[in-house]
């Protein structure tokens, strides 16, 4: 019996999608480009980081409160917060003692909502 075949429409709810960006042009993408994209995904990559990023979605938030969002102890959300500094995914500020995070691209929440709605 053959397999069944899978469109990728079957895979994406596209309903609630946006629309493609026009200026971008996903087959002209270069070797630059396309590293820069698996680094992107690479960071995404890890429940914590992307838990982590989802939470910061909706603005910048505290070590603190990232901590109480994910149900972790102080070091193992430094660890993720660490991790997604070195993929450049988060920037960060000083705040007195207090150390503020907020997504590096707005255009990442974008990105995390998609990788949401895939179905496989």
């Amino acid at each position: 019996m053959p397999e069944p075949t899978i469109a990728i429409s079957d895979l994406v709810d596209d309903s609630a999608m946006p629309s493609p960006a026009p200026d971008i042009e996903i087959a002209a993408l270069g070797p630059a480009e396309i590293r820069s994209a698996a680094e992107v995904f690479k960071g995404l990559g890890h429940d914590g980081r992307l838990a982590a990023l989802a939470f910061l979605a909706d603005g910048e938030k505290s070590v603190g409160d990232i901590c109480d969002h994910l149900h972790l102890n102080q070091p193992a959300t430094s660890q993720i917060l660490a991790a997604l500094r070195a993929s450049r995914l988060v920037a960060f500020r000083r705040d007195g003692k207090n150390v503020l995070y907020q997504l590096a691209a707005p255009e990442l929440a974008d990105l995390i909502r998609i990788a949401g709605r895939l179905k496989f």
